[in-house]
């Protein structure tokens, strides 16, 4: 099937990959694939190894796929708290809120290609690694704000890290109060086969969609509270949407295991 090219950098050519059910780094420091990719690119038949790197699952590619197979594709962040990163998302998208460099105050503290530095947010504490040389953002000042970054996710070790592509990945964090009306529960995520929903007011519809917006579930109900299982799903990321008696719908990122 066909997977996204969501960064690639050139250092070891390394490409990042990822469909609906995972995400892979692509390791090409042999220089196999010699195809000119641009981001968000398609890309079908890629053909290869699997190995590990300290922990890192990496593609080692053995011969070049060919020419893209779409283009413009987009790809949405995993929206993740940092406590709640494990090695299921190696490589993939993702995107945390809130999140404070620690020793970053307005003192000239600048980011050094393949250094680390401690994160802390609500959703936990983390690891923010600048291992990307040519990203633009290396030489210039570490945020002394707290941001919304958009960022791979990789391991070495026992150490899962996120690193953004480019300074357009880091966002300021403005907290704005929100008042959910809806206060809704949606459980567990990651989850198996069982989806459980609870909610502060009468659901009508839940629909369950693939990340290319394809329906794979529907359930009307009418009620504040839903359960249902889904034994046939691939495991990858999927999207909830869920309408309520006044017309109103929230929408949520799921990832089935």
């Amino acid at each position: 099937g066909e997977a996204v090219i969501s960064f690639q950098q050139e250092y070891r050519n390394q490409v990042f990959i990822q469909d609906e059910t995972a995400a892979i780094l692509i390791d090409d420091e042999a220089g196999i694939i010699i195809t000119d990719y641009g981001r968000y690119d398609g890309v079908t038949g890629v053909t290869g190894i699997l190995e590990e790197m300290d922990q890192m699952l990496v593609f080692i590619p053995e011969e070049d796929p060919g020419p893209p197979t779409s283009t413009g594709n987009e790809l949405t962040p995993l929206e993740i708290t940092l406590e709640s990163l494990i090695e299921d998302y190696q490589a993939m998208l993702i995107q945390v809120t809130e999140v404070h460099f620690d020793d970053a105050v307005d003192n000239g503290l600048v980011f050094e290609a393949f250094a680390s530095y401690d994160l802390s947010s609500p959703g936990g504490d983390g690891i923010f690694h600048a291992g990307f040389p040519q990203a633009d953002y290396i030489g210039e000042p570490v945020p002394h704000q707290p941001q919304v970054i958009t960022a791979l996710v990789t391991q070495a070790g026992d150490e899962i890290r996120i690193t953004a592509r480019d300074q357009d990945d880091f966002e300021l964090f403005v907290d704005v109060p929100q008042v959910d009306a809806h206060q809704v529960v949606i459980y567990p995520n990651p989850f198996d086969d069982r989806i459980r929903i609870r909610s502060g007011m009468n659901m009508t519809s839940v629909r369950l969609m693939d990340m290319h917006g394809r329906l794979v579930y529907e359930l009307r109900d009418e009620g504040r509270t839903s359960e249902f299982t889904t034994p046939d799903l691939l495991p990858g990321l999927y999207v909830i949407r869920i309408t309520f008696e006044d017309g109103s719908s929230v929408m949520e990122t799921l990832m089935k295991r």
